[in-house]
């Protein structure tokens, strides 16, 4: 299985102690379901200013640890559901 997490990317943030890299990746993961969570609070009550905020930090700290195919998710994710409130809300112009 490939791994998610780039683990070059994770080495130059904690070097080579064990110890500190479980720390990174479990306070990674903690910290990742925490704003996914937000996200979809924010998507279900339409507030695309409340998603902004937890997207930018899933986004900051799944770089930090190379896990690049978060970011790449979480991005179409994001723009997806943008797309769906945009046609949801009264256009401004009209």
């Amino acid at each position: 299985m490939k791994s998610c997490i780039d683990p070059d990317i994770l080495r130059r943030v904690v070097g080579d102690d064990s110890e500190l890299l479980r720390e990174v990746l479990e306070d990674f993961v903690r910290h990742a379901q925490s704003q996914i969570t937000s996200i979809h609070a924010a998507f279900a009550d339409q507030d695309a200013e409340q998603m902004k905020i937890p997207a930018h930090r899933l986004k900051g700290s799944a770089s930090l640890v190379g896990a690049y195919q978060v970011v790449d998710a979480l991005m179409q994710d994001i723009e997806t559901s943008a797309n769906a409130m945009l046609g949801l809300l009264p256009d401004p112009c009209a």
